[in-house]
């Protein structure tokens, strides 16, 4: 008895240590959805220095099952950046997959869509000793195309591929024409550059599906600025669509 405690101890802990894919969660709100729309019990939840995480087996589109963590990694670049790394060092995932929501650019992408990130883009870099984009050109990675078929993918109604620009920080309608212009980027958020990059970095493959809740408007704003529920409510129908998105990627 008390050594298939032991064994069983053992099995959950190569489970949760070897993951075939590490999946993470950035925002508060993208975290709750997740959760939610998994039906997570509060049970098996651990916690990391970042937040929590847990353990799920999900389908391929094969019908297989693959072994999963869900991380909450935080929001922002430094935590997003620092969970992303300890979660590589602590687990060795295979591949790592970023989940989330992004506002998308008035002309090039549209509420509900999905963008499929090829490309990330620090623009808050202010370099006055030397040159800015020298260091924006710097932070920039190119992410090589996650083991699927793309002529497959294009079929994906809603599913975009581009740029996306990452900032501490909303953004800013007043800026909007000229990001559009300088990057050619379909939508910004807070997090995916900094995953990209740690995720390079230590050469683990990193697909990004980023979901688009709102559209800026240089002239308007966006109908989630200053809408908090709004945004909520937004997240929980973006975050259910990449889910059911996700076996394409396993």
């Amino acid at each position: 008895m008390i050594a298939l405690l032991i064994l069983s101890i053992f099995q959950i802990q190569c489970f949760v240590s070897k993951p075939d894919t590490l999946i993470i969660i950035s925002a508060d709100s993208e975290w709750v959805s997740i959760k939610k729309t998994l039906n997570i019990d509060s049970k098996i939840i651990l916690h990391s220095p970042y937040g929590e995480y847990f353990s799920y087996t999900l389908k391929n589109k094969s019908g297989d099952d693959k072994a999963t963590l869900f991380l909450q990694g935080g929001w922002g670049k430094i935590d997003s950046a620092a969970s992303t790394q300890w979660a590589i060092t602590e687990f060795s995932p295979t591949s790592v997959i970023n989940l989330g929501t992004a506002g998308g650019f008035i002309g090039k992408i549209k509420e509900g869509e999905i963008l499929y990130v090829n490309q990330t883009v620090v623009y808050d870099i202010m370099e006055r000793m030397g040159d800015s984009e020298a260091a924006i050109r710097h932070y920039t990675t190119d992410i090589k195309s996650h083991e699927v078929d793309l002529a497959k993918l294009n079929q994906i109604t809603g599913l975009k591929f581009g740029t996306i620009l990452s900032a501490d920080q909303d953004i800013d309608p007043n800026h909007l024409k000229f990001l559009m212009n300088k990057y050619h980027a379909l939508a910004g958020d807070w997090e995916s550059a900094s995953i990209a990059r740690i995720c390079t970095k230590n050469q683990v493959p990193i697909l990004i599906l980023r979901g688009i809740t709102d559209v800026v408007d240089p002239n308007r704003g966006s109908r989630t600025y200053g809408n908090l529920s709004d945004f909520q409510k937004q997240t929980e129908m973006i975050m259910a669509k990449e889910l059911d998105l996700l076996s394409e990627f396993l």
